[in-house]
């Protein structure tokens, strides 16, 4: 537990004349500075607890519960037995340790990284005798929430809803529904009653009504994962049979029973088709919902002064390095064709997608290594004659911030040696390996620039500038497609159901009325297009 003390006895006055009970008030801690009783009412502790500065917990039940500073906790039960967390897998062998100084980088590892030799063992022994869950700082539970053996993050907030077991990291929204051994990463979107959230990765996720797995095939139990990388969307009404694995930006669709793994054609659509998963690779990035999504994280973001910052940009190494590798397997899944359909990991592509994706995933990718480029070029041409080196291609999405796979395995080894005294001192090696990363970017950029572009040597002023040029106009062409996406919300029958009473005039003039912020909205989303494209001029 953190550094606390007992109640005093007219701390343990206030909270009884405020209607509070407890089952042993010896059981409840607090912090040494800051705790006020004086919002703090019917509420029951049952068990052990503690209790940060600056709290608001009314009509709660709470139980083996820390609560830090500057939380509300209204209408809702939070009970947990003990500090293990079991996600993804509810027969409980992958467990985080809800320990002081827990975040979402090392809970990251410590779920994930299983396979590592002596890893777990390494984070075992940096737990300590006390074994309370937490709810971080600023984090906003109310209207009825049962939150039960789950860690909840900076900034996040919980309205209606059911946890059992999960790991939420910061500057979440989860509102009505459930989730059940799921392992939300930064910025999951849920908000809707029928929403289940089970047995998942889920990371800037954003959850249809009505969206459901299914992690119990009824054999040997729930035993099943799915892991939906970065940015994925499920529709209303989707639903997949796990295990499955859907790539990043990827939107699905429909009910996926294949057990779908498209991991390595991110930014795609899933849909069903007569009850078949079919991908259409690539799509998108055509979608100005995406590059929405991409400019409002930011904005939205509230920061955690002992968090570790996400990385929000998509002009990273891994991206454009998966985005090649994407061309490159539907490359060898249209040389091998025999028909008009073409199988690929549990799911279908239309054949006559695969030119047109191939074309996308390679020219976004050119397009935005040279944007990175770009903006890195005096770094960049500080290298002549760099040869390719994968390994520096080779990224973790760390719960929301990039980290180089050999420098990530560098720090577990060092768990698993034991060379850290607590977990506080793996966060401030990941705060400084943060920092340090720009070197391993630019190598990256440089190298790839080696091997897919066959620019074998910076100073040849003539291969980049045609580069850049074919960039730049990759991203002009881009532009339009989503401004004419933009206006497909405008348009056409978009106007059904307005100007009520009025005519077809009026309809039009009651949309834009309340929908004045469009084109405002329109530029918010394509901004990032446009800074590329400046960047490239």
């Amino acid at each position: 537990m953190r550094s606390s003390r007992a109640l005093t006895p007219t701390e343990v006055t206030q909270l009884e004349r405020r209607g509070n009970i407890a089952t042993d008030w010896d059981l409840v801690r607090v912090t040494e500075k800051g705790f006020s009783a004086l919002n703090i009412r019917n509420t029951y502790f049952r068990g052990r607890a503690y209790l940060g500065a600056d709290l608001e917990i009314v009509g709660a039940t709470i139980s083996g519960y820390e609560i830090l500073d500057n939380t509300a906790v209204i209408n809702s039960t939070l009970e947990a037995e003990g500090n293990q967390i079991h996600v993804l897998n509810e027969a409980g062998n992958r467990i985080i340790y809800c320990t002081p100084g827990l975040t979402p980088q090392i809970a990251y590892m410590e779920a994930f990284h299983t396979y590592k030799s002596g890893l777990q063992e390494g984070f075992k022994k940096l737990q300590t005798e006390e074994d309370l869950c937490t709810i971080e700082k600023n984090v906003v539970i109310k209207t009825g929430c049962t939150i039960r053996n789950t860690y909840v993050g900076h900034h996040t907030v919980l309205e209606g809803f059911t946890a059992d077991n999960c790991f939420i990291a910061d500057n979440c929204h989860l509102s009505n529904g459930e989730g059940v051994s799921a392992f939300c990463g930064p910025m999951t979107v849920s908000h809707h009653k029928s929403t289940l959230l089970i047995a998942g990765l889920y990371s800037f996720y954003n959850a249809g009504s009505n969206t459901n797995s299914s992690n119990h095939n009824y054999r040997l139990g729930p035993i099943h994962q799915a892991i939906y990388n970065r940015g994925v969307k499920t529709g209303s009404g989707s639903y997949v049979l796990q295990p499955a694995h859907i790539g990043d930006f990827s939107m699905v669709v429909g009910k996926h029973y294949n057990h779908p793994n498209t991991s390595k054609l991110p930014f795609s659509y899933i849909v069903e088709k007569e009850g078949v998963s079919v991908i259409f690779p690539a799509q998108n990035f055509k979608a100005i919902g995406m590059w929405r999504d991409l400019a409002k994280w930011p904005s939205r973001y509230k920061l955690a002064n002992d968090a570790i910052v996400p990385d929000f940009s998509i002009h990273r190494p891994t991206y454009i390095n998966k985005l090649f590798q994407a061309a490159s397997i539907l490359e060898q899944l249209l040389e091998n064709a025999k028909g008009d359909v073409v199988t690929y990991e549990g799911c279908r592509i239309q054949k006559i997608m695969l030119q047109p994706a191939i074309d996308t995933y390679k020219s976004m990718a050119q397009a935005l290594l040279m944007a990175r480029y770009a903006m890195k070029r005096k770094e960049c041409n500080a290298f002549i004659g760099v040869e390719g080196d994968c390994e520096n291609w080779k990224w973790i999405d760390l719960c929301g911030s990039w980290f180089n796979k050999r420098v990530i395995d560098t720090v577990e080894k060092n768990i698993a040696d034991g060379k850290y005294h607590n977990l506080d001192k793996i966060t401030d090696e990941l705060f400084f390996l943060q920092q340090t990363k720009q070197h391993n970017i630019v190598k990256a950029i440089v190298s790839m620039m080696h091997t897919y572009l066959n620019i074998d040597d910076l100073s040849d002023t003539e291969k980049v500038d045609v580069e850049i040029a074919k960039a730049k106009k990759t991203f002009e062409q881009l532009l339009d497609i989503l401004l004419f996406d933009a206006k497909r919300e405008s348009n056409g029958r978009m106007t059904v159901g307005y100007g009520l009473d009025g005519d077809e005039n009026d309809c039009q003039a009651d949309f834009d009325f309340v929908h004045s912020s469009l084109d405002e909205d329109t530029e918010a989303a394509v901004k990032v297009i446009r800074t590329y494209i400046e960047t490239l001029s």
